[in-house]
C-alpha cells in the first residue's frame, strides 16, 4: 500500500516525540520534516494533540490486537507473558525516555484519559489471561491478581534497572534472564513446598 501524506506526517512526528518528547515539537516542525504545507497537516489534524492521540491510539490498538489474537488462539500462558513482557520492553526501547515522560506526566487531559482508557483495557486482558491460568494450574492459587501485576511491574523495572543493565548488558540476554526470573517464580508448577514460619 502506497504511503499517504499522512502517514508521512505521523512517522515523522513519531520520530520527533521521541528525540525531544512531545511537548517541545511543534506543528511548524512536524509539517518541515514531514515536507508538507500546514495546510496539508490540518487537514488530517486539528492541533497537535489530536495527532499524538492519533500515534498512541495506533500503539495500543496495534499491542491489543496481537494479545487478543495470541488469546484466541489458544497459546500457552507462558507464551501470552512472553509476549507481553517482550512488547513492554520493546515499547520502552522504541519511544525513550522524553516521548514516555510526557506520555505518562499527566498533564494534557485528553492524552491523560486516553491512557486511563487504555490502561484499564489492558488490565481487563491481563485479567482474562490470570483467570485462564489459575483455571488450568498454571499459576499458584495463591498469587492474587493484585500480586500478579505487581510481578508484571517489576519485570519492566529489572529489566531497566541499571544495576541489572550493567550485569546484562545486551538487550536479549537481559530480556530472557529478567523473564524467566519472573516467569518460573510464579508457576505453580515451581512450589513443591510450602515455607513455614514455625522455627
Amino acid at each position: 500500500m502506497k504511503r499517504t501524506k499522512k502517514d508521512d506526517v505521523v512517522l515523522c512526528a513519531t520520530n520527533l516525540f521521541i528525540e525531544y518528547g512531545i511537548k517541545k515539537v511543534t506543528v511548524e516542525e512536524i509539517c518541515k520534516e514531514s515536507g508538507v504545507s500546514k495546510g496539508t497537516y490540518y487537514k488530517y489534524f486539528s492541533n497537535k494533540i489530536e495527532l499524538v492521540l492519533h500515534i498512541v491510539k495506533g500503539i495500543f490498538e496495534e499491542s491489543s490486537k496481537d494479545f487478543v489474537k495470541l488469546i484466541q488462539d489458544g497459546v500457552s500462558f507462558e507464551a501470552l507473558l512472553k509476549h507481553i513482557t517482550v512488547v513492554k520492553m520493546q515499547f520502552m526501547e522504541k519511544y525513550g525516555n522524553r516521548f514516555l515522560k510526557d506520555l505518562y506526566e499527566g498533564t494534557i487531559p485528553e492524552l491523560n484519559d486516553m491512557i486511563i482508557k487504555m490502561q484499564k483495557e489492558s488490565r481487563e486482558q491481563a485479567l482474562t489471561m490470570y483467570n485462564n491460568a489459575i483455571t488450568q494450574g498454571d499459576i499458584d492459587e495463591e498469587v492474587t491478581f493484585e500480586f500478579f501485576m505487581y510481578l508484571l511491574g517489576s519485570v519492566q523495572e529489572m529489566y531497566l534497572d541499571q544495576r541489572v543493565i550493567e550485569i546484562y548488558p545486551d538487550p536479549m540476554k537481559r530480556m530472557n534472564i529478567v523473564f524467566n526470573n519472573f516467569f518460573y517464580g510464579i508457576l505453580k508448577s515451581n512450589h513443591p513446598t510450602k515455607v513455614s514460619t514455625d522455627m
